[in-house]
Parts: C-alpha cells; structure tokens; sequence
C-alpha cells in the first residue's frame, strides 16, 4: 500500500510545484487537484502492481516485472491518454477556474504515469516478497464473489439480445429524463450554514437591502437626454418595477434625487414635481452639483448622456436573477424613449454569463472528452463497433447523473459540470483494461467467447478496487463545507462505482451479441 501512495503523492507534489512555479493560484475549483490526482493517480499503481504479483506466483521477481512492463505499458499509456484528453476537455471553456483545473490535472494524470512506469519497476524487485505468498488471489475462480459474478455474467450472455434492447431503452430514457436538466449558478449560497461568511450573508440580508449589485446602465445619444422629464420618468417606471421583485431590496436611481428636491423644495411627498419640465430638471440637477452631495455623479455622468441604476438584491441565484433581468430589460423597451437602450451589468449579470458558460463548457467538454476517447479506442482497437462499445458503459454513467440531478430537484452547478469531462477520462481505463485483456486472452489461443470471461476473470478486481479505492477518495470531498465540491465528491465517487459495473456487465455480452470483426479475425 505504501508504494501506490508514494506514487500519489510525488504525482500530487510535481503538479503543485509546477502550478506555483507558473504563479497558478489554488482557487475554488483548482483546489480539489490534491484529492483528484491521489485518488486518479493510484489507478495504475493498483493495476500494474496487481499483474506483478499474479506473476510472481509463477516466475522470479526480475521477470515478473519485465513481464508486466511488456504486457501493461501500452493499455496504461492508452489509459493515461484518455484521461488527459478527458480533463484537456474541460479546459475549453472560458470559465478560468474550470479551464485551469482540467489543464493542470492532464499534467498530473501525465506525471502520475511516468512515475508509474519508472518507479515501481525500478523498486518492486528489491522488495522481499516470496514467490507465491502476499500475492493477490483476486481473480481466482474459487473467489466467492466472483462466482456470482461469473454466474450472472453467464445469465446476462443468455439473454443478450433482451438485455441489450433493455440497456438501449434505459439509455433511451435516461436521455428523455435528462434532457431539460436544469443549470443554475450562486456562491454565498454554497457555504455551509455554520460558516461565518454564510452567517455574515443572512445578517447582511436581514438588516439591509441586499447584498448582491445589480447594475442598469441606460444609454442616451445626446447630451442632456436626461434632464427631459420623459426620460426621467421612465428611470422611475423602471425602478418601481425592479422593486416589485421580492428579491430586490433596495434600488437606487437617478430619479431620486428630483424626488428628494421637490420633498424639500416644495414640502411635497418623496414624488416626481407634479409638474416636470427640462428647465425645473436642470435647476435640481445644478443644485445638487454645487452642494457638497456629489452622490448625483454615481448614477449620471457629466453630460447626463448615460444613466445608471444600482439594485440590491438578497438572492445570488443565477435562475432568479436572470428572470428579473430578462424582466426589467423587456419593461424597458416599453417606457424608454426610442433613442435609448438599458444594459445589464453588475455580479448578478456575472451570475447569469458564467451559467451561461456552465451549460455551454458541459456540452462542449462532453463532446471533446466524447471525441477524444473514440478516436483513442479507434487507434488502439481498430474498430469502430468495439469503440462504440466502449463508449456505452461511459454514456450510461453521464446519463444516469443527469438525471438523478433532474429527478431529485436539483441542478448542475459550476462544479457538476465537470463531471462529463471526468467520467470519460476516468471510466475509459476500466474499458481499456478489460479489452486489452481480451485481445491478450485470444492472442494466447483463447476463443473470443472464452476470453471474454477469461479476461473478466483476471480483471474484474483490479477495476473494482480502482473503482472502490477512487471512489472512496472522492468521498473525502463531501466533508467540505462547500456545496459545489460537496456534491462534486459525492457524484464522481458514484460514477466510478456505476462505471465499473457497467463495464464488467455491459461491455462483454455486447461484444459476445456483436462479435467484432477484429477480435473474431485475430482469434482466427
């Protein structure tokens, strides 16, 4: 255990050091890197060590390493390739914390390999381990478990074409259900309620307007557009519309300040001068400037060409604030005279792009890490009916997520977001183990039929203690006091569970039920 941890934390270490060296700074998401790499890193460690051991039962400490090394770098490269171009997948996007997690952990699934194939086999033959004792028995046949997994493997085989058909509709569903999965986006929110920032947010909202600026910049094209009462009125419409959301607790406007003249002016109510003109507009604004209150220069400029509007609101949630912007922007068009145009800015206008961005980084690091990892398993099994194999069990992991998110009420977040990325780049090596053990069982004289279960005998697990050590590493996260990586934890550690299980189940009856030409031609 010791050696496989090694591996993980000169992996973890080499990438910190590289990101400190490149002045990269640790962030909300970049964060999760250490937990990432110490669980992804020890994939390799548990495979390569596995074999050597299963070799050591039969030949010296010397050949059993060659052994493995020959047998083993080719699928751990393909591996290791896959789930780089798996995160490199995620760094295309123009969300900066996103795209410098998915760049940085490609580095450290690269680092991990290497030190994977240079370490271990540099130290194993030194360590004092007795042919045929500590090894691992796992794949053995006489393991319990595994006779129930043999026994419902062969079941599956049986009925192959009935399961396939049920995998396809379950898929077919899962897509159906998924298909409006919602995406949504807030910060403070995230934070556990015990937190002090979360504390200081409640406090804030109970005592004051808000906490989250929203800006509305309203654009003239001449000078003075503002001083006309028409325009000003409109400036008023259009914040008495704002404060008819319940989560807009204070807002600011331009026409305050001639409400605030006329209330002391005129000894009125805080209202509009019930009789309006441009001259009367320009006289409050020109007495406004010559006193010591400059606060008339935060929501006009100069030239009162440009106006701005400032709403506090006491929700950060992207879905409530675009609903209000999208709100205020079509009441707008409706009071605003023709030559001007309102704008939306502020955090809460940040909240809305960047969940625009989530959903369009989800799609397009789905597609990539889809793309990549076909064209990896084409160039590796040169099949394309083996690659669409292997991307099913991948697939049905993706969908399963979204929509137990759509199902149970919730949303993807800038976190959940990643995880399309992360499933084809980690679930892959189950896929490339299990099928670099088929072609290696028919090159030894095995039946296609027969080397399917001969090569989920030998890897079922492997693949499951990878799935079961990553997922417990994950589960680490789910501890954090942060929402985003606390659901990020929890859904990776059950995709790599689901993957694991969809490829051991999957992946063999279909290539029993299709029978690929390229492994039914090498086993001829």
């Amino acid at each position: 255990m010791i050696l496989p941890l090694t591996v993980c934390v000169i992996s973890t270490l080499w990438t910190l050091g590289l990101m400190a060296l490149m002045d990269i700074r640790i962030n909300i998401i970049t964060s999760t890197i250490p937990v990432f790499l110490m669980t992804i890193s020890i994939a390799d460690s548990i495979h390569f060590m596995s074999d050597y051991y299963r070799n050591l039962e039969k030949m010296d400490a010397g050949a059993a390493v060659n052994h493995s090394m020959m047998r083993l770098t080719n699928p751990l490269m393909m591996t290791s390739v896959t789930t780089c171009m798996g995160f490199l997948a995620l760094s295309y996007t123009k969300l900066i914390y996103v795209s410098q997690f998915g760049l940085f952990m490609s580095v450290g699934v690269a680092i991990a390999f290497v030190v994977t194939v240079t370490f271990l086999p540099a130290i194993l033959p030194f360590l004092n381990v007795q042919r045929g004792k500590n090894t691992q028995h796992g794949g053995s046949g006489n393991s319990y478990l595994f006779r129930q997994f043999s026994r419902l493997l062969h079941w599956l085989n049986g009925k192959s074409v009935v399961f396939s058909v049920l995998i396809l509709l379950l898929g077919a569903g899962m897509l159906v259900a998924s298909r409006d999965v919602p995406v949504d986006n807030q910060n403070i929110a995230q934070f556990d309620k015990s937190t002090d920032i979360r504390k200081a947010d409640v406090l804030l909202n109970q005592y004051f307007g808000g906490t989250v600026p929203n800006y509305f910049w309203i654009r003239g094209t001449e000078s003075r557009a503002f001083v006309k009462p028409e325009a000003m009125a409109a400036l008023d419409a259009i914040k008495q519309r704002l404060m008819s959301h319940k989560e807009i607790g204070y807002v600011a406007s331009p026409s305050d300040f001639m409400k605030r003249m006329n209330q002391q002016i005129n000894h009125d109510t805080f209202r509009l001068p019930p009789d309006p003109s441009e001259a009367l507009y320009g006289q409050y604004l020109f007495l406004y400037e010559n006193s010591t209150e400059q606060d008339v220069r935060n929501l006009l400029d100069p030239d009162y060409k440009n106006a701005l509007i400032v709403a506090m609101s006491h929700t950060e949630k992207a879905s409530d604030l675009r609903r209000i912007i999208q709100d205020v922007d079509a009441y707008a068009a409706t009071v605003l005279p023709t030559n001007m145009k309102l704008v939306a800015s502020g955090f809460g206008e940040v909240l809305v792009k960047s969940t625009d961005e989530i959903v369009n980084g989800q799609l397009r690091s789905f597609v990539l890490s889809a793309l990549f990892v076909m064209v990896t398993l084409l160039l590796l099994f040169r099949s394309l009916p083996v690659a669409l194999i292997s991307v099913l069990p991948l697939s049905l992991t993706v969908l399963t997520n979204f929509s137990v998110i759509q199902l149970s009420g919730s949303y993807i977040d800038i976190g959940t977001a990643l995880i399309a990325g992360i499933v084809f780049g980690i679930g892959v090596d189950f896929v490339i183990h299990l099928l670099s053990s088929v072609q290696g069982a028919i090159r030894a004289g095995a039946k296609p039929a027969e080397a399917v279960v001969l090569a989920v005998e030998e890897v079922w697990l492997p693949i499951m203690l990878n799935a079961i050590s990553m997922a417990m590493g994950f589960l680490v996260l789910v501890y954090s006091n942060y929402g985003v990586t606390a659901r990020l934890g929890m859904m990776v550690a059950s995709s790599m569970m689901l993957c694991a299980l969809f490829t051991l189940l999957v992946v063999p009856v279909l290539i029993n039920l299709v029978k690929p030409k390229v492994l039914y031609q090498e086993a001829g």
